[in-house]
């Protein structure tokens, strides 16, 4: 929780982005950097801590989930 509240007190984006970490990687948030991931790396481990414990079930949730750090990084169309 301290990587989140790091994030979340360095943030100036709209109070609605608090759980969006790609607005939180925009000027408004943190941007991408060490703290960025970090945060998005614990939060993800926290909340599929059950589902990461194997290298063959985080390796394909890390693929499928939209929150999981390798899918945050990827840009999204607009």
């Amino acid at each position: 929780m301290a990587k989140l509240k790091t994030v979340l007190e360095a943030s100036s984006c709209h109070t609605l982005d608090r759980d969006n970490f790609r607005a939180q990687r925009d000027k408004c948030g943190v941007e991408e950097g060490k703290e960025w991931n970090e945060a998005v790396e614990a939060l993800f481990k926290v909340k599929y801590h059950a589902w990461v414990q194997d290298t063959k079930v985080r390796d394909c949730v890390m693929e499928v989930f939209d929150d999981s750090p390798v899918n945050q990084l990827r840009k999204t169309s607009t």
